[in-house]
C-alpha cells in the first residue's frame, strides 16, 4: 500500500510541476487512478545514435507537438543484423520489481515516406548489457506524420533491479527516421495491460474496397478451384438425365493448421477443447527440438504427439531437426567447438536419430533446420557444405517422397522492408542446390509485430522465392497485438493473400489458444476459448473456402461444377441403389458414375 501512495504521489506531483508535456500526455492516456513513476523522458536530448559508417544523425527542431525536438537518423543502406544501426535512449538506473509493468512511448516519423508504412523500426526497451534481457518491445512501421508508438511488458526476476536502456534497431533498409518524445514509466505491479495506451496501427490495402481484394479473388477462382464433371450412365451405358448427384468436400487441397504446442494430449477440459479445435485444420506441426529441454527429454511428448497427429490423418510437418544455435542445441555440444569434425558426427548421429524415430509417422515434411539467416554458431563450424550434409542425411534415413524443408524468420514481415534479408535466404537456398540439396519447400515464419507488410508486397516477396521453383509456405504465423480490430483483419487479409498466391501451399499459425501460445496476445482463443476477432477472421475462410452441392445431372447425364480444389465424396442417386465415390480435384477431374 505504502508503494502504491508512493507511486501515486509521484504521478500526481508531476502533474502539479508540469515538468514535461510529453508525459503529462502519457499520463493522461492512463486508466484513471494507475500508479506511474517516470524513469526518463527526454525529447532528442539522450538519444545516441550508432553511426557504423551506414547512418548519420543530428538533432533538430520540432514545433507543433508536445515535444520541442528530435532525434534524425539517416540511414544509407540497410545492415544485417538490423540492430548494427542503433538509437539509445538515456541509461534507467534500477530500482523497478519483479513483476513491475513497465510502459514505453516515444513518437517516431518517416519525413521521406509519400504515404504507406515505408519506415521501419524496432523498439526495445532491454537490460544494458549482456544478454541484454528485453522487458518490453514492438516493430513499428512509420509514414511522413508523426506517430505514437506504445510498448509494455513485465519486468522478469532476471531483470529486477538491473539497468536498463530503450534502444531502436533501424537497419532494415534505406530510411530517414525522426526520434522523439521518449517516456519510460513504472507502473507497479497491479496494472492491467490490457487497460493501457497501445500503438494505433494500420496498412495499406486494408479498406473494404482495396484494389487487391478484386485481384485476389479472381487469383484465388484461377489457382485454388477446378472444374469437376459427374457423368452418370445406366447399366446398359446410357446418360441418366435427372440423377442427383451430392458433392462433399472432405479436405481443402491447400493446408491450413497450427504448431500442436506440448499441452495437445493433456487429459484434462482444456486438452479435450484443443484436440478438438484441431478439427477444423487439415495439417499440423510438431515438435521435435533437440535441446536440454527438448528430445531426447521430451521424447515420450514429441512422439505421442506425433502419433496423435498421424492417427488423425494430417498432413504433417515436423519443427525442426536441427537448430543451429547453441542457445537452441544441448549443452553438452559446446565442448565440442574446437572439433568441427566431430560436432559435425554429433550432429548428423542425431538427425539419423531423429528421422529413424519418426519416420512411421509419415510426416509430409520436416523443417531439416531453422534460422539459418542469424544462427550462424554452427554454420561457420561445419561450412555450408556440412549443412548440406544434414539434407542428404535425411533423404536417406526417410521415406522416399518425404519433402525437406528451410525455415526462416523476418522475411513477409516488418512492412516487407526486409530485402536484404530475403537475399540472404535465397543465397542459402542457392547455395544447398548447388551442393545437390536444394530444399524441397521454403518456409515463411510470419511472427508479426506491429509493422505490417502490404497485401501486394507480400506478393512480390513471394514471386521472387517462387522464381526458385521450391513449394512455398507460411510456417510460423502469428500476430502480437493488443489492437484486437486491427489483428482481425490482417489475419484474414494475409491469410487471403497468401491463398491467393499459386506457390504457396498451407498456411500455419503458431499456436491458437492463449492457455499455450508463445506470445500471449497473438492468440486467436481466449484462456476461456472465446473467439477473439482474429479467431473470428480464420474461421470464416475455413467455412467459405469449401464446396459443398447438390443438383440434378442435365439431359446428356452431366453435372458439372466449379469448386475449390481438393478430396470430395460424392454420391449419386436415382437407381435402385445409390453410387458413392471419391475424387481429388485439381484442375480439373472427372467421375464415371453406373447407377443400377
Amino acid at each position: 500500500m505504502l508503494r502504491c501512495c508512493i507511486l501515486l504521489l509521484t504521478a500526481l506531483l508531476l502533474h502539479a510541476a508540469e515538468e514535461s508535456a510529453c508525459v503529462r500526455q502519457v499520463l493522461g492516456l492512463l486508466p484513471p487512478g494507475t500508479s506511474a513513476r517516470v524513469l526518463t523522458a527526454v525529447d532528442d536530448a539522450g538519444i545516441q545514435v550508432d553511426e557504423v559508417g551506414v547512418a548519420t544523425s543530428s538533432a533538430l527542431a520540432v514545433s507543433g507537438q508536445v515535444f520541442h525536438g528530435a532525434q534524425r537518423v539517416v540511414i544509407s543502406e540497410a545492415v544485417d543484423p538490423v540492430y548494427r544501426v542503433q538509437a539509445r535512449g538515456p541509461h534507467i538506473s534500477g530500482g523497478f520489481m519483479s513483476g513491475d509493468v513497465l510502459l514505453v512511448s516515444c513518437w517516431i516519423r518517416a519525413p521521406e515516406a509519400a504515404g504507406g508504412a515505408t519506415g521501419n523500426a524496432q523498439m526495445r526497451m532491454q537490460v544494458d548489457g549482456p544478454p541484454w534481457g528485453g522487458v518490453a518491445e514492438t516493430v513499428t512501421g512509420a509514414d511522413a506524420t508523426w506517430r505514437q508508438v506504445f510498448a509494455h511488458g513485465v519486468v522478469a526476476a532476471d531483470c529486477a533491479g538491473k539497468d536498463l536502456v530503450v534502444v531502436w534497431h533501424l537497419g532494415y533498409q534505406r530510411q530517414t527516421l525522426d526520434l522523439a518524445g521518449l517516456v519510460v514509466l513504472d507502473l507497479g505491479p497491479t496494472v492491467d495491460q490490457a487497460t493501457l495506451p497501445h500503438t494505433v496501427i494500420t496498412y495499406p490495402g486494408r479498406a473494404a474496397d482495396a484494389p487487391w481484394r478484386a485481384a485476389a479473388a479472381a487469383r484465388i477462382d484461377r489457382y485454388r478451384k477446378g472444374d469437376l464433371t459427374v457423368i452418370v450412365h445406366d447399366a446398359a451405358g446410357k446418360p441418366v438425365p435427372g440423377a442427383t448427384v451430392t458433392v462433399t468436400q472432405r479436405r481443402l487441397a491447400f493446408g491450413i493448421g497450427s504448431f500442436t504446442g506440448t499441452k495437445l494430449l493433456e487429459q484434462t477440459a482444456d486438452g479435450l477443447r484443443n484436440r478438438q479445435h484441431f478439427a477444423q485444420f487439415n495439417r499440423v506441426t510438431t515438435p521435435i527440438y533437440w535441446a536440454d529441454w527438448g528430445w531426447p527429454a521430451q521424447r515420450d511428448t514429441y512422439l505421442a504427439i506425433g502419433s496423435w497427429a498421424h492417427e488423425q490423418g494430417f498432413a504433417m510437418r515436423a519443427h525442426p531437426i536441427i537448430y543451429p544455435g547453441w542457445e537452441f542445441l544441448p549443452k553438452a555440444l559446446q565442448a565440442l567447438k574446437g572439433d568441427p569434425v566431430a560436432l559435425q558426427a554429433a550432429l548428423v548421429d542425431h538427425v539419423r536419430e531423429i528421422c529413424a524415430a519418426t519416420r512411421g509417422f509419415g510426416y509430409r515434411e520436416y523443417d531439416v533446420t531453422n534460422e539459418l539467416r542469424y544462427l550462424d554458431d554452427i554454420h561457420k563450424l561445419v561450412g555450408r557444405a556440412g549443412v548440406a550434409a544434414w539434407y542428404a542425411e535425411s533423404r536417406a534415413a526417410l521415406p522416399a517422397g518425404t519433402k525437406l524443408a528451410i525455415n526462416e524468420n523476418t522475411i513477409l514481415t516488418d512492412g516487407g522492408a526486409t530485402g536484404l534479408n530475403q537475399q540472404i535466404y535465397l543465397d542459402w537456398v542457392h547455395d544447398l542446390a548447388q551442393l545437390g540439396q536444394k530444399p524441397d519447400v521454403i518456409g515463411f515464419q510470419g511472427h508479426f509485430g506491429e509493422s505490417l507488410t502490404e497485401p501486394t508486397r507480400v506478393w512480390e516477396i513471394l514471386d521472387r522465392f517462387a522464381k526458385t521453383g521450391c513449394e512455398l509456405q507460411i510456417t510460423e504465423f502469428d500476430f502480437n497485438t493488443l489492437d484486437e480490430a486491427v489483428q482481425g483483419d490482417y489475419t484474414r487479409d494475409f491469410l487471403t493473400a497468401v491463398f491467393a498466391h499459386p506457390a504457396v501451399t498451407a498456411f500455419t499459425m503458431w499456436g491458437f489458444w492463449e492457455g499455450d501460445i508463445w506470445q500471449h496476445n497473438a492468440a486467436l482463443y481466449r484462456q476461456d476459448w472465446t473467439p477473439k476477432p482474429n479467431g473470428v477472421a480464420l474461421e470464416a475462410p475455413l467455412k467459405s473456402w469449401r464446396t459443398d452441392a447438390t443438383a440434378t445431372t442435365a439431359a446428356d447425364g452431366t453435372f458439372k461444377l466449379r469448386g475449390f480444389r481438393g478430396d470430395y465424396d460424392v454420391v449419386v442417386s436415382g437407381g435402385a441403389d445409390p453410387w458413392h465415390g471419391t475424387v481429388t480435384l485439381g484442375e480439373s477431374a472427372t467421375v464415371a458414375a453406373t447407377l443400377p
